[in-house]
């Protein structure tokens, strides 16, 4: 379609409390994944869109759930272990605010 116009990326961060005491909280950035995919690709077939309603789990993850659907498989991996830092980013105690971020 000629006529067809692309949005931009979504510029939106979520700050995800890790549930293991020792591991960092997560930054998911939209900006990444809206680049190349449609909202329509996650939103609401794996992950419903409002705060606290997906009860994410790396074990999940791992076994291909959340964002184990496309991670491990058609983007990056989740080993190495550097790879942890990609998601895995906040330290405990910092906010989700942009400050804090590497």
């Amino acid at each position: 379609d000629p006529d067809y116009v692309e949005d931009p990326p979504l510029n939106l961060n979520i700050f995800i409390e890790a549930k293991v005491t020792l591991m960092n909280n997560v930054i998911f950035p939209h900006s990444i994944h809206t680049y190349w995919l449609k909202c329509s690709t996650c939103h609401p077939g794996i992950f419903l869109p409002v705060a606290g309603a997906n009860p994410i789990s790396m074990d999940e993850i791992f076994a291909g759930k959340w964002c184990g659907r496309c991670h491990g498989k058609v983007a990056f991996t989740f080993w190495p272990r550097a790879n942890c830092t990609r998601c895995h980013a906040i330290p405990k105690g910092q906010s989700g605010q942009e400050e804090h971020w590497r």
